[in-house]
This record gives structure tokens, C-alpha cells and sequence, in this order.
């Protein structure tokens, strides 16, 4: 599904007042799929939870690239990005995030260079 038209982003009361709320996840193993012909996947019960509580019907949206689904956001397409984002100064900037759920860091993985035993010490 892709969105030409831009509109509007809605805020809470807005789309309480629609009673469907919007969401982009990425599809793969965890966190979005369909199983015989039922969706799962750890973003989809955490989004399905949220619409239920606010007693909202859940539309998906599916994209496995970023700036497309920041896109969506952008344009109002979806009203939330359901997908694991690192927070940078640029994404602080075009939305708001919630408490992270996982947190992960970076490391750098590499051979040992030849004689590293040298540095020991």
C-alpha cells in the first residue's frame, strides 16, 4: 500500500473520533507476519493490545524500509511507527518516542590482527 497523498497527521482526539488507528511495522520473523491467514508477531500484539485498549480497529501498513515508513508518518498516512528505531537528534526532531522496550548497543566484531598478542600486557 502506498501513499501519494499527503494529510494531515491526526492527534489522539482524532483518531478516537475516526475509531481506526494507522500503524507501520516492518514484516519479517518477530515482529510482523501472517501465519494461516492470522497476523502475529511481537509489534503486531503490542500494537493490537494498544487498539483494543482504546477500543480503536487496527489498520497495518507494512514496510521494511525506514525512510518509508518514517515517510508515512511524515505524511500522515499512519499515525505511529511500530518498528525498532535508534533515537538520533534528527528522529528526536520529527517524532516523538516512547519508553525503549529493547535496548541494544554497538560493537565492533573483527580478526585479531597478527601479532596482537604484542599488546598484551
Amino acid at each position: 500500500m502506498v501513499y501519494t497523498e499527503t494529510v494531515p497527521p491526526r492527534d489522539l482526539d482524532a483518531i478516537l473520533a475516526d475509531g481506526k488507528i494507522r500503524a507501520v511495522t516492518n514484516v519479517n520473523q518477530t515482529s510482523y507476519f501472517i501465519y494461516k491467514g492470522e497476523p502475529m508477531g511481537f509489534h503486531f500484539e503490542l500494537l493490537k493490545k494498544f487498539a483494543d485498549h482504546l477500543d480503536l480497529e487496527l489498520e497495518i501498513i507494512t514496510s521494511n524500509d525506514i525512510d518509508e515508513a518514517l515517510g508515512y508518518l511524515q505524511s500522515g498516512a499512519a499515525d505511529l511507527v511500530a518498528i525498532g528505531l535508534s533515537v538520533s537528534a534528527d528522529r528526536k526532531e520529527m517524532m516523538q518516542f516512547t519508553e525503549p522496550l529493547i535496548q541494544s548497543r554497538q560493537v565492533l566484531v573483527q580478526r585479531k590482527p597478527n601479532g596482537w598478542e604484542l599488546y598484551l600486557i
